[in-house]
């Protein structure tokens, strides 16, 4: 079975864009993730049979403490 989850509009103060005072200052950036997985039950018993929110949310803000010079990268 095929899972989808989604982390909508979390929140990051980071210090992303071209310009130097961008990166100086910084900004307020919302992101939104999607994720698809397969291999999870169609009804999970265990949470370790489940996705983790939190470590999505973790992986979001990791990318976010990285400096770039454009957000799509």
């Amino acid at each position: 079975m095929t899972w989808e989850i989604s982390l909508s509009k979390a929140r990051f103060y980071a210090y992303h864009g071209v310009h130097p005072e961008e990166q100086l200052a910084g900004n307020w950036f919302e992101v939104s993730i999607r994720v698809q997985t397969s291999g999870i039950p169609e009804v999970p018993k265990a949470l370790e049979e489940t996705l983790d929110y939190g470590y999505l949310y973790q992986v979001a803000k990791c990318e976010m403490l990285k400096k770039e010079a454009l957000i799509e990268t």
